[in-house]
């Protein structure tokens, strides 16, 4: 029986259908690429161009990745103006809870010059130290010496204040920086390393705010609240290097502990 007939006939339908079905692909191509107003050429082309660039990503605009601006040159010095004073002992009286109230005395001020407060007067400060100091035992379950994380929980939990930030490992560049860009800072030390000669007794750990610095004179100005002497005191940056350390929760250990500070915005 002579088989190949059929078989041929088989043959031929397929390489029809093929042919047919690759003429209406070839259709759809033709009509797209002239919508596209892109060069008329055969699928088979188009099948060898496979792995070049495409006619519609090369006429896409390129567009490269914005070039990382450096930090503008910091101004020779700065301040964030007027922020009010107060000792940690407002009526004179260095007992506790005011003898290790320097974190809420150093909060107290910045928050008065956040709303823009020109005095801070002494009872009042005695009294709301002695607030937080109550809010302090409440939730955290002690007051005294408390590092920079737990001294910014004050803004945001007592006073309610969000516009606060904690940064670590910082350098001189950090702190001034932030003063340029009008933030108040407080910066957690060791008050031997400070070498205040207004100290009747250096605190292992102390807190005072940064309002300002001075380049020519190598200096930062402090509201130091350890001293009635304390108000826009002077430290020199090589004072403030070495003393600048959080608290480690021991004496001993202090000058180990990271460099730190809080940033205190005004909402605006």
């Amino acid at each position: 029986m002579d088989t190949s007939a059929p078989k041929t006939s088989i043959i031929a339908a397929s390489v029809g259908i093929a042919l047919l079905f690759s003429a209406a692909t070839t259709g759809v191509v033709f009509a797209f690429r002239a919508i596209a107003g892109l060069p008329l050429i055969p699928i088979f082309a188009a099948e060898a161009e496979r792995g070049a660039p495409s006619e519609v990503a090369a006429v896409l605009p390129r567009t490269r990745p914005p070039t990382p601006q450096p930090e503008p040159a910091l101004p020779l010095s700065a301040s964030v103006g007027t922020v009010p004073f107060t000792t940690q002992a407002p009526l004179g009286k260095w007992g506790q809870p005011f003898q290790d109230a320097c974190e809420e005395a150093s909060v107290l001020m910045a928050m008065a010059w956040v709303e823009d407060e020109k005095t801070i007067l002494p009872a009042e400060a005695a009294t709301t130290i002695r607030d937080i100091v109550a809010f302090e035992e409440f939730y955290f379950g002690y007051h005294r010496d408390t590092d920079i994380r737990d001294t910014a929980a004050i803004f945001t939990s007592y006073f309610e204040y969000p516009n606060v930030k904690i940064r670590y490992d910082i350098g001189l560049a950090d702190i001034k920086r932030e003063i340029a860009r009008g933030n108040l800072v407080i910066i957690p030390v060791s008050g031997f390393a400070l070498k205040n000669p207004a100290f009747k007794s250096p605190p292992p750990h102390h807190m005072i705010v940064v309002t300002g610095y001075d380049d020519v004179r190598q200096e930062f100005t402090t509201h130091d609240p350890g001293t009635r002497l304390g108000k826009d005191y002077r430290y020199s940056y090589d004072v403030i290097d070495q003393a600048l350390h959080d608290w480690t929760g021991s004496p001993e250990t202090i000058l180990t502990g990271r460099r730190g500070m809080i940033v205190v915005s005004r909402l605006r």
